[in-house]
């Protein structure tokens, strides 16, 4: 049921993400991810991250059905070290993202200030 596609959302990003990122599920649907990396080290796990969340075959606890996720992200180069700005800007992209249909990604506009990233998915 729903608690067993809650499971397997936040396992995912688990076993996706590097031994060096900072996963906090924040609710059932929605976790706050830190990882240091370049802008394309980056864009691989996110890649990597909606193609393992979007698999139906590796998991037959899922009864088949689709799963997907919108993930906002912002880096610390463009919005600073600041947890709350960096989590602030990379909701604001992922809604953004569901927006624009989901299962995607989007990256936060510039802040215009002064690297790890914040990822929500």
């Amino acid at each position: 049921g729903y608690a067993a596609i809650v499971e397997r959302f936040h396992s995912d990003i688990e076993e996706v993400l590097p031994a060096s990122a900072d996963a906090d599920r924040v609710d059932d649907s929605r976790s706050i991810i830190v990882i240091r990396g370049s802008e394309e080290e980056i864009r691989h796990h996110i890649r990597a991250l909606l193609q393992r969340i979007s698999a139906i075959e590796h998991d037959a606890g899922a009864s088949g059905i689709r799963v997907s996720a919108s993930i906002g992200w912002a880096s610390a180069s463009a919005w600073g070290h600041d947890y709350d700005a960096l989590a602030a800007a990379a909701g604001t992209a992922s809604a953004s993202a569901r927006a624009d249909g989901g299962d995607r990604w989007k990256r936060a506009e510039e802040n215009g200030s002064a690297s790890p990233a914040t990822l929500e998915a």
